[in-house]
C-alpha cells in the first residue's frame, strides 16, 4: 500500500485547502441569503431585497463572523475552528442565538418565506451540530453547510440544480484529507445539513 504524503505543498492538500476556503459556511451561506430574498415574489422591490439581504446576511455572518474575531483576540477561544470543547458551549451558544434572532427579525420584516424557512433550518442545524460537539465529536460544519446549501437550493429551483449537490463530497473528502475531521465527523456533517 501506498502511504499517502500530506505535506503543505502536496497538490491534493494544496486542492483541499482551496475548496475548504472556497466552501466556508459564510462563502454559502450568503449567496443562497441573496438568492432567496431575491425570488421569494416576483413584486419585490430592489430596497427590500437590499433590507432582507442586509438583515439576514449580517445576522446569519456578519455578527457571528466578527463575535469569533473578538473571542479569538479576547482567548476567550483558542482557535476559529473551536478544537477545545470546554469552549464550544459558548461559541455555539452565540451562533445559535444570533440566528434565532436574525431569523425572527426577517419574519417581522416581512423577508420571504423561503429565506425564514432557510434560517430556521440553519438554526436547528447549529443545535443539532453543538449538541453532538457537546458530548460526541466534532461535527463539519463545512459539509453541514455545504449540504444544507445545496439541498435548499435543489428544493427551491428543481432538479435543474442537481448537480451542485455533488459539492457535498468534494467538501467532504476536502475536511477529511486536511485532517480538519475524520470521515465519521464529515458524514455526520453531510447527513445533518441535508436532513
Amino acid at each position: 500500500m501506498v502511504n499517502r504524503v500530506r505535506t503543505r505543498s502536496h497538490p491534493l492538500t494544496l486542492l483541499a485547502r482551496a475548496i475548504s476556503a472556497a466552501t466556508q459556511p459564510t462563502l454559502t451561506t450568503i449567496p443562497m441569503l441573496l438568492l432567496l430574498n431575491a425570488t421569494g415574489s416576483p413584486r419585490i422591490t430592489f430596497w427590500q431585497w437590499l433590507v432582507w439581504s442586509c438583515v439576514t446576511v449580517t445576522f446569519s455572518t456578519t455578527l457571528p463572523s466578527l463575535a469569533f474575531f473578538v473571542m479569538l483576540r479576547r482567548g476567550i477561544i483558542s482557535d476559529i475552528y473551536i478544537s477545545e470543547r470546554s469552549e464550544r458551549p459558548l461559541a455555539y451558544g452565540l451562533m445559535i442565538a444570533l440566528a434565532v434572532i436574525g431569523t425572527e427579525i426577517a419574519r417581522l420584516i416581512g423577508a420571504p418565506h423561503r429565506t425564514i424557512l432557510f434560517l430556521a433550518s440553519g438554526a436547528l442545524c447549529l443545535v443539532i451540530a453543538a449538541t453532538v460537539n457537546a458530548r460526541v465529536f466534532k461535527i463539519s460544519i463545512h459539509t453541514m453547510s455545504a449540504a444544507y446549501s445545496t439541498v435548499a437550493l435543489v428544493m427551491v429551483f428543481g432538479q435543474s440544480q442537481l448537480p451542485v449537490l455533488l459539492l457535498v463530497p468534494l467538501v467532504w473528502w476536502a475536511r477529511v484529507w486536511l485532517r480538519a475531521h475524520t470521515v465519521w465527523e464529515a458524514t455526520a456533517g453531510a447527513i445533518v445539513g441535508a436532513a
